[in-house]
């Protein structure tokens, strides 16, 4: 039996090993814990872990050991994410401690003047990627340039805090770039490793790390490119590993492409339908959260938009900007709005861009400064809007032109004037589209219940549940949650929490609760609190509590920020029952952490932070008020 120090890891080894996604890893140390604490500690880890995975990297079997040492089923479901069709897994070996693994990795633009999330070169790596781009680009006879190109993770999370060194990734960034601009597909899934010199595939350094990973740390690896001189050492770990994957070891860059690369490029899209078939895909983005596989097209699009189509760029700068702001960026977002707004605001843009993408362009820039803090400008950007909206009679764009700006009045308190707008929206929906009425009606019975007009926000209730569609279930499922959720949210903000408890008491809000992380997060925060306020606190603090690992695939994201808001709020409430402890303590400062510090926020959320900060330490009615200011701001944020 192997003693405990010998199974135990240290603390850098579990660091490495989230940031590596190595999910088996961390199953194995936690099921070998001695003692409740480093149990639980373990699978902490191992949830960060399994959060920051990259699509298809855990096995099935791995999945079923972390169910049953009981992690969030939640975090257990393999998402999937589209990849970029010019995606490698890319062996890299942790520094500190040798320990190999394998990323989705890509050559994509840097659209907007900041390095692609989580990936840092060091000067040497930076210099092989730069050059392996270059040969691609002679290579496939691609003339633009190539100075705004890098490498980065499908995963961003998952590389957050590492540096690249080396140049073992130059084959990777070479076949990357080639199927970018080829229309060549790679082969899913491929493992390649290798340095370049001139035209061949050189050897590189820590092979056996990265061959353990690739044949052992993951499950999907089906074709494993090495250079020649590796070959050896390949052949007796896949032996040695039982591994089916296919072996391959290129000489040179002809041979490393044919091998990789699908033989038939994808005919070049038209950049109209290109850019029109992305617009439909990002209407339905929020469903599924599918703003990371949209981020890597959009920025392909906006990397080689043809010139002279500065109608075609301004939407793709826009949409990529509303895909960053989703992914939890919104500084980068702000940057890619401004830099669209300077080209609409070009001599020929003024002739060439449509009243529809310019009122679209204020829409994002609207709802991005608000998550900036910066409300009084984002209610210029929405009147404006509006305006455009207005005067060039697009009812659709009208139509979510006046939401944005109901939108950003409720976050700035102004709920009277949230209401008139809400309900223009919704004259317009019931002639627009009255099938998809449902949100108009949510949104305005927020405002509604926030003016303390209840009585109003109860009878758009009614009306709105007349109005559900009668088409597939889970659709009208859907729609009933999300009217819950603002009911709810107008009962609550009138104190009628025993009504809350009984209108969420329905099968389709429990559904939501467990499954969307809109409204779901709504759904719980307000559901736990309304259940502590009537005397079913454990209930209540059970749901608050595990709002944090209860989906995720959403927590990837700004949602983060949301799930870690229901923590302060359980924290606030714990103070007010006389159940504070040491395990909420930490769990506060955990959530602190979440709140975000970009933009205007500093200024907008600071002094209640730093109230909650330095009332931790002694906890009682100062802490609690500080808890229910910053919960407020944080939630006009949302």
């Amino acid at each position: 039996m192997p003693s405990r120090e010998a199974t135990r890891p240290t603390p850098i080894e579990i660091d490495v090993a989230v940031r590596a996604g190595r999910a088996d890893r961390l199953v194995r140390w936690a099921a070998r814990a001695r003692g409740v604490a480093d149990r639980r500690f373990l699978i902490t880890h191992l949830e960060r872990a399994l959060l920051h995975s990259d699509p298809g990297a855990v096995s099935e079997r791995v999945r079923e050991q972390a169910r049953a040492l009981g992690v969030d089923p939640g975090l257990l479901v393999d998402v999937g994410a589209r990849l970029p069709s010019n995606a490698v897994l890319v062996p890299l070996v942790a520094d500190e401690t040798g320990e190999g693994f394998l990323r989705w990795m890509y050559v994509t633009y840097v659209v907007a003047a900041e390095e692609p999330d989580g990936v840092e070169l060091d000067p040497r790596a930076r210099a092989t990627v730069t050059r392996a781009i270059g040969l691609a680009a002679r290579q496939a006879g691609h003339t633009r340039t190539q100075q705004h190109l890098t490498l980065a993770a499908v995963q961003p999370g998952g590389l957050t805090g590492m540096r690249l060194t080396g140049t073992s990734h130059g084959a990777a960034a070479y076949v990357s770039a080639l199927a970018l601009w080829t229309g060549r597909a790679v082969r899913r899934p491929t493992a390649i490793t290798g340095a370049l010199e001139g035209a061949r595939v050189v050897g590189v350094g820590g092979m056996p790390a990265k061959l353990e990973a690739a044949l052992s740390g993951r499950a999907d690896v089906a074709l494993l490119v090495v250079p020649p001189s590796e070959r050896a050492q390949a052949l007796a770990a896949l032996r040695a590993g039982r591994s089916r994957a296919e072996l391959c070891t290129p000489r040179d860059l002809d041979a490393l492409a044919d091998a990789v690369l699908a033989p038939e490029a994808k005919r070049p899209p038209d950049p109209e339908a290109e850019v029109a078939r992305v617009r439909a895909e990002l209407g339905g983005a929020w469903t599924a959260f599918r703003w990371p596989e949209l981020r890597a097209p959009l920025e392909k699009l906006a990397g080689e938009m043809p010139r002279g189509r500065p109608d075609l760029h301004v939407q793709v700068l826009t949409m990529l900007a509303a895909a960053r702001r989703h992914l939890g960026a919104p500084e980068a977002s702000h940057a890619l709005l401004e830099r669209a707004t300077r080209l609409a605001a070009g001599a020929r843009a003024r002739r060439a861009v449509p009243d529809g993408p310019l009122a679209y362009l204020h829409m994002q820039r609207a709802m991005t400064l608000q998550k900036l803090g910066r409300s009084s400008e984002a209610a210029r950007d929405a009147a404006r809007a509006v305006a455009i909206a207005r005067r060039a009679r697009l009812r659709g764009d009208l139509l979510k032109a006046l939401g944005c700006a109901g939108l950003v009045e409720t976050s700035r308190g102004r709920h009277a004037r949230a209401v008139g707008l809400f309900r223009e929206a919704l004259v317009l929906t019931h002639e627009h589209r009255p099938h998809a009425c449902t949100r108009s009606h949510a949104y305005l019975i927020q405002a509604l219940g926030r003016s303390g007009d209840l009585a109003g926000a109860r009878r758009e209730h009614r009306v709105a549940t007349r109005h559900l569609p009668d088409g597939p279930p889970d659709r009208r499922a859907s729609d009933e949650a999300w009217l819950a959720a603002s009911f709810a949210e107008a009962l609550g903000a009138c104190e009628r929490w025993r009504d809350v408890v009984r209108l969420l008491d329905l099968p389709a809000v429990r559904a939501a609760i467990e499954g969307a992380p809109l409204p779901g997060l709504d759904l719980r925060r307000l559901l736990g609190l309304a259940l502590v306020r009537t005397g079913a606190a454990g209930e209540g603090f059970e749901l608050l509590a595990s709002s944090t690992v209860t989906r995720g695939v959403a927590l990837d994201s700004h949602l983060g920020f949301l799930a870690h808001v229901a923590v302060l709020v359980e924290a606030e409430e714990r103070l007010a029952c006389a159940m504070w402890n040491d395990d909420i303590a930490g769990r506060a400062r955990a959530a602190l952490v979440h709140v975000p510090r970009y933009g205007a926020l500093p200024r907008f959320l600071g002094p209640s932070l730093r109230a909650v900060e330095r009332g931790l330490g002694r906890p009682g009615p100062a802490l609690r008020r500080a808890l229910g200011r910053l919960v407020a701001r944080c939630l006009s944020l949302v």
